[in-house]
């Protein structure tokens, strides 16, 4: 395990573990820099935690994506996909609801949830509750 513990050390061991060099070695050091605590994390032993939380949908706002939100409706199931693609978060997570874009999961569950979902486990998702409005509140709940 590489410990980044000062600033320069932290650059020291990703040159000579790693052999990245130049702007490389300074994009790659400056993400680790960057890099915040998910409050997740600090009193996180399993994922099983975050099986029993109504994890709220995010992004319904956008892209319309509040038409699909108010054809959902507690008890549905709902597709859990990676987007790689998403240039704002990179363990961006998407939800969808039958084949449609739906929203996302946050920034700091999808953290948690991506290296998952990376290494083939498959997390499925049901729309735990639908609150009505201009734009719809959804809540999920995950399982494994």
């Amino acid at each position: 395990m590489v410990s980044f513990a000062g600033a320069r050390q932290g650059v020291e061991d990703l040159y000579h573990m790693f052999d990245l060099t130049g702007l490389l070695l300074d994009d790659v050091a400056s993400a680790f820099h960057q890099s915040g605590t998910n409050p997740y994390l600090e009193d996180l032993h399993s994922l099983d935690k975050l099986l029993h939380l109504e994890i709220p949908v995010r992004g319904i706002m956008y892209n319309n994506l509040k038409n699909v939100a108010l054809g959902a409706k507690v008890g549905y199931s709902v597709d859990i996909i990676r987007d790689y693609d998403n240039l704002i978060d990179r363990n961006a997570i998407l939800i969808l609801l039958g084949g449609r874009e739906l929203g996302y999961i946050p920034k700091d569950i999808a953290q948690l949830i991506a290296p998952d979902l990376d290494s083939g486990k498959t997390v499925h998702a049901t729309i735990k509750s639908v609150v009505p409005g201009r734009v719809p509140n959804v809540t999920i709940t995950l399982s494994f």
